[in-house]
């Protein structure tokens, strides 16, 4: 049901993992977009190797950087109509933000296509396609992207609010701490 996806007075989180073969020219991983003005594309957009997430309607857009490294990325976007900001991620890591009032803009009434479709097809790989219908936080795409990597690989999430303790600035508060603990008493006088 295409009304499912047309959500965009509630917010959306759309997530994917990605791995790019080749040089990716126009290629569009996913869109759900009319010919013309209605919609958003996610995708390479041109001979530049950075991935963007655009709103067709205004040309508003994120980019989630470079990911032609050979490797798999998770990218992310997230449309918070609270404060009409569009943010992008890469491996649970904020690298984008615009402003876009996606509102009063007319939904596509398009399927979402994943892959792409005839020239704009994908010479990459996709997995685990996730559309959300309310907006992630930093914090909850963090959490999306660490559940599915090894156990010792975590993120720090830069609230502003440092960590009572984390006297490395590692984002833990562990025995390295405790270790500069120990040394600073020492040279205490």
């Amino acid at each position: 049901n295409p009304e499912y996806f047309n959500y965009y007075p509630y917010g959306v989180t759309i997530s994917y993992w990605y791995y790019q073969y080749a040089n990716p020219g126009r290629r569009l991983s996913l869109s759900k977009f009319d010919i013309g003005d209605d919609g958003w594309l996610f995708g390479h957009t041109g001979e530049n190797p950075d991935m963007r997430f655009i709103i067709e309607n205004n040309n508003t857009q994120v980019r989630t950087g470079s990911l032609t490294d050979g490797e798999w990325n998770m990218v992310t976007v997230t449309y918070n109509p609270a404060d009409n900001s569009l943010r992008s991620f890469t491996n649970g890591e904020a690298v984008g933000q615009n402003t876009v009032d996606l509102i009063p803009m007319t939904v596509p009434d398009a399927q979402i296509l994943i892959g792409g479709a005839g020239s704009d097809s994908i010479d990459a790989a996709i997995d685990e396609v996730r559309i959300y219908s309310y907006p992630m936080s930093a914090v909850e795409v963090a959490e999306l992207y660490t559940a599915t990597t090894p156990e010792e690989e975590f993120l720090c999430i830069d609230d502003g609010s440092p960590l009572a303790y984390d006297l490395n600035d590692d984002c833990r508060v562990d025995l390295a701490d405790l270790a500069e603990l120990a040394n600073w008493w020492l040279e205490c006088e």
